[in-house]
């Protein structure tokens, strides 16, 4: 996702990879985080942590372009997976684990005037997130991690 020219890079790793073995990414894509029912502080969650890694030169959506890549690199299609925490109900560990990573990225979203202390109120981010989500008995899903792997022919 940082890289400039993915399939560059994944030809490099083919050209220097034993016959026979394996080339394999997974890359984050915070857009697979979300709340059903709809949760607008769970968006605001996403959008501010998506926000920063664009602004790092991120490529957010390098999951889904992973099997784009591994062709362009002259590779086997590869095989994909995406895998992603999902929870309901009160005291699920995803509610902290989505306000650990705006507290992660804080203040890169104050540098950047996407947000500020006040406004995330980062204190009581977590139970706000619980509050709504469970609220509306919805669930909330975590960033999907999106894998490829192919086989070097």
């Amino acid at each position: 996702m940082y890289y400039p020219d993915p399939a560059a890079a994944l030809g490099k790793l083919a050209r220097v990879t034993r016959r026979d073995g394996i080339i394999a990414f997974q890359e984050l894509d915070i857009r697979g985080a979300t709340a059903f029912s709809p949760a607008p502080l769970m968006a605001k969650c996403v959008g501010w942590i998506g926000s920063v890694l664009q602004e790092a030169g991120a490529n957010i959506h390098m999951g889904t372009r992973l099997h784009a890549s591994f062709v362009a690199a002259g590779l086997p299609a590869p095989t994909l997976r995406l895998d992603t925490a999902i929870g309901a109900g009160r005291g699920h560990p995803a509610y902290a684990a989505m306000s650990h990573l705006v507290r992660t990225v804080l203040p890169q979203l104050e540098r950047l005037g996407l947000a500020t202390m006040a406004e995330m109120q980062i204190e009581s981010l977590r139970d706000r997130l619980e509050e709504e989500v469970a609220a509306s008995g919805g669930v909330i899903t975590m960033p999907a991690l999106i894998g490829a792997w192919s086989r070097i022919p």
